[in-house]
């Protein structure tokens, strides 16, 4: 397996991609994951007129890095959110679809929409594969994998979202479309306990992963062995089921935000110079984050360069 990780590394300290690539490649990774989940974060995408030759730009300045684009993750917008502008996520997915098609990226990470009011599968399962067929003829033309991703409970505690390895195969099964797979996310995954007989359902169906751990009480998205998460069990299940793809980190908060959805940062009013994290100790945690998935990978005698 080649070692990958997402530009999400560094969106917090970087104003534009460009940048993220060049700490990206300084800590050793040749493989990248384009983060697109926010798209207002990303203007020279999302709203330049120019946006095409922004993202052409983008290839060209990772290919003098020696850097690879091999999978991305779309605009996390949740289109049936209470006052969500359902075809504006449609538009931003569609065009995620199309920046994936110009880097020569195969594989494209959609979360499922959701309603809180909906806690039936069936129902839900209808929702989302109306929403997926939408930009299906987009991910036709550019020959873009749709990956399905697991969640979990902790982050979706009463309604309905895929987050076993058998929900992710039947909605794929539902969908029955060649580009509609599946994307693992181990820091899901350990807030619901042990993941060997999910990756073993999944099998040929999974063509991704986000790599991250956690306490297990929250979806923290820090380096492995920084949380409760078993690097045995996901290596195992990973070889026995025969994955083929990269092994790609999502291991982006491990130095976190002051401000952050699973909790924010105590406050002391006359003073905040510590409270944000700094880039220079990003840049440690990024070599410390590509040592890690060296020994991970050798530990098992399938890494690849």
């Amino acid at each position: 397996m080649k070692l990958a990780t997402t530009t999400e590394d560094f969106t917090r300290f970087c104003p534009t991609i460009t940048q993220c690539l060049t700490h990206i490649a300084d800590a050793g990774f040749r493989y990248v994951d384009l983060t697109q989940y926010t798209p207002e974060l990303f203007p020279e995408i999302f709203e330049a007129d120019n946006w095409r030759e922004n993202v052409k730009h983008i290839k060209e300045y990772a290919e003098t890095l020696g850097l690879t684009f091999v999978q991305s993750h779309a605009p996390g917008l949740n289109p049936f959110a209470d006052g969500a502008d359902y075809d504006k996520s449609v538009s931003q997915v569609k065009r995620s679809i199309e920046v994936c098609g110009i880097l020569g990226i195969k594989n494209n990470v959609i979360h499922h929409g959701y309603d809180r009011n909906v806690q039936d599968k069936d129902k839900a399962t209808e929702m989302n594969i109306k929403f997926f067929s939408e930009f299906m003829p987009v991910a036709e033309e550019f020959g873009v994998n749709m990956l399905c991703e697991n969640t979990t409970k902790k982050n979706m505690p009463t309604w309905y979202f895929p987050v076993t390895g058998a929900e992710l195969v039947d909605f794929i099964k539902a969908m029955d479309h060649p580009l509609v797979h599946a994307c693992w996310d181990t820091g899901h995954g350990n807030c619901e306990g042990n993941q060997y007989e999910h990756l073993m359902t999944l099998g040929k169906e999974l063509y991704a992963l986000h790599i991250n751990d956690n306490s297990g009480r929250g979806d923290e998205h820090v380096i492995p062995f920084c949380g409760t998460l078993n690097m045995d069990d996901i290596m195992h299940g990973l070889i026995d089921s025969g994955y083929k793809g990269y092994f790609t980190f999502e291991s982006c908060n491990t130095l976190r935000p002051a401000k952050y959805w699973q909790g924010n940062r105590h406050e002391f009013e006359t003073d905040s110079r510590l409270c944000e994290p700094q880039l220079f100790m990003q840049k440690k945690i990024e070599r410390l984050m590509y040592e890690i998935g060296e020994y991970i990978l050798k530990s098992y005698d399938c890494f690849e360069e």
